[in-house]
């Protein structure tokens, strides 16, 4: 069977029933193509309306704005944190932080080591010995200044045990 169609492409020569079984088996290849592609859509359709429904079927974008106005408020508190807590740390290098104790007997006919020398230090080593001596009839107290780790005036043992704990305890840190 020629048709003139069959003709002016160039196949007057193939048999109608070749054309007629590739047509059917591109029908067929296209139909389950078809098929698979509206699985994968009825799927995705699926999923698409389960995140869209959100919780109590509020909108997408309610949540969304929800989510946004929450992380715009935890940016201002951890930046108004972050300058509280600078704050805090320039005040912190003022306190005394290091500190240093040592109890003798000042006259060893007394015992009970009620004497002692307390030393206490800020972040720069700055701060005082405190020593304070203990008799039967009274007892004395004695304040010395210390600058850099460093007392200007003459310190006796038990003041520089102190020091020393109180520098030891800054290496510590």
């Amino acid at each position: 069977m020629n048709t003139n169609l069959l003709d002016s492409i160039g196949l007057a020569g193939l048999d109608l029933s070749y054309i007629i079984i590739a047509l059917i088996v591109l029908w067929i290849v296209t139909l389950v193509i078809a098929i698979i592609a509206l699985t994968r859509y009825s799927k995705l359709e699926k999923k698409y309306m389960q995140f869209m429904g959100g919780r109590e079927a509020g909108t997408l974008e309610e949540e969304i704005l929800n989510v946004l106005e929450t992380e715009l408020g935890n940016k201002s508190q951890i930046e108004k944190n972050r300058q509280a807590i600078e704050v805090l740390n320039e005040k912190m290098g003022d306190t005394f932080q290091k500190c240093g104790i040592v109890r003798y007997d000042a006259f060893k006919e007394m015992g009970g080591k009620l004497s002692f020398a307390l030393v206490l230090l800020d972040e720069r080593n700055d701060g005082f010995i405190i020593n304070t001596v203990h008799r039967p009839e009274a007892s004395y107290s004695y304040i010395k200044s210390v600058v850099g780790g460093q007392c200007k005036i003459e310190m006796c043992e038990e003041e520089q045990k102190a020091l020393q704990k109180a520098l030891g305890a800054a290496e510590k840190q």
